[in-house]
């Protein structure tokens, strides 16, 4: 695993670093706010929030300049990251609950609101970078744990980094902390001064239960990325100009953080379809929709072919063939896309959003009994990752 650099202060790099991985609608930087009558405070100084998921990351750097020794390096980590670096994790839990909701701003310049309230998980770290005389025994504490704030991962610079170009997708990443988190709690002494490859391979084998070792990072070593099976970057490429809806800019970051959900293996279902639909809308015969529901979010999805003889129709079908997906999955939310050739080359996509609890509707019912309009479909279980010795 490799360090971040040294262009920029390592606070920034660490911002960098998050919002190019994870998605800018994600990725926060501007987390400083003033409560009212008070003076500015700042939350953390990095963090990424996914739907109701948040991950705080307080950032640690040793001045280069500064004289370096093992003993100087143990009394740094000591004071910066088991002191101060532990305590304005706390002091993150406690401005949320003491001034919420509190404004921050993504990379794309959008507000957002944190309540505790309104949290789902919350993973709380401490990314640092050490001089290389810090001492072994400190570069092995792989964790803290706070009376009032619970676990707080601690992390190198160059883990973290390594870590993030290991998951790829920020499903992923909220994944294995959860994943790291139950090794801790069931395997906490051996956790201790295990390299952090170790642990994300692991994860990749996907086995809390089995104890820690250095032979888990052969897995890690033996990972297939297959990239250009699952992502789907170019996809949402101007994707906000594309959603059919006069709420855009509100129903844009339901539908990319739902997207933003899925793991790889998920996302591969998605880009699949996607290009199959958008391949078959080349033919003149009408092709019945593609779908598929990811249990894990309760999300459905479902793509749907448009010659250009119907293109006319085209927004009809996604919003009621999305209406239909959703209520033939029981899902509470269903994401569809529509596409057509544009007649240049080129397809053109729209999406569509909708969310609202499932209830039983005897003319929806009626439709689908009558003249059923998709693909049947099965329950599969996908493979998480694939190795280098798998065919």
């Amino acid at each position: 695993m490799t360090d971040l650099g040294t262009a920029m202060t390592f606070q920034d790099q660490l911002n960098d670093l998050n919002r190019l991985y994870f998605f800018r609608e994600f990725a926060f930087a501007r987390t400083r706010f003033t409560p009212a009558g008070g003076t500015e405070l700042e939350l953390a100084d990095s963090l990424i929030l996914l739907g109701d998921d948040l991950m705080a990351f307080q950032a640690k750097a040793r001045d280069a300049g500064d004289p370096t020794d093992p003993s100087r390096e143990a009394r740094w980590f000591d004071r910066k990251i088991l002191g101060k670096a532990t305590k304005q994790v706390r002091d993150t839990l406690r401005y949320l609950d003491d001034h919420h909701p509190v404004p921050v701003f993504n990379h794309r310049g959008h507000r957002r609101e944190l309540s505790p309230t309104g949290l789902g998980r919350v993973h709380k770290l401490v990314c640092y970078e050490a001089a290389p005389s810090l001492p072994e025994a400190q570069r092995n504490v792989r964790y803290h744990l706070s009376s009032t704030a619970g676990l707080i991962h601690l992390l190198p610079a160059a883990d973290y980094l390594g870590i993030v170009r290991a998951l790829l997708t920020p499903a992923e990443l909220f994944d294995y902390l959860d994943f790291r988190a139950e090794l801790i709690a069931r395997w906490p002494d051996h956790v201790r001064g295990l390299p952090e490859p170790a642990l994300v391979g692991q994860y990749l084998v996907g086995n809390a239960e089995a104890l820690p070792g250095v032979q888990h990072i052969e897995a890690l070593r033996r990972l297939r990325h297959d990239i250009d099976r699952w992502d789907i970057s170019g996809i949402l490429h101007n994707f906000a100009d594309r959603i059919v809806s006069p709420e855009a800019d509100e129903l844009y970051y339901p539908i990319v953080t739902e997207l933003a959900k899925l793991k790889r293996n998920e996302l591969a279902e998605f880009k699949t379809r996607y290009l199959l639909a958008r391949e078959k809308a080349r033919g003149d015969d009408i092709v019945l929709p593609y779908r598929f529901m990811c249990p894990r979010t309760q999300c459905g999805f479902v793509f749907v072919p448009v010659p250009t003889s119907l293109a006319q129709h085209k927004q009809r079908a996604l919003e009621n063939f999305t209406l239909g997906a959703k209520y033939a999955f029981k899902a509470p939310k269903c994401i569809g896309m529509v596409t057509s050739p544009d007649g240049n080359g080129w397809w053109s996509v729209d999406w569509c959003y909708a969310e609202h609890p499932w209830r039983q509707d005897p003319e929806m019912d009626r439709w689908l009994r009558d003249n059923f309009p998709f693909r049947e479909v099965s329950e599969v279980e996908l493979r998480r990752y694939s190795f280098a010795d798998q065919p």
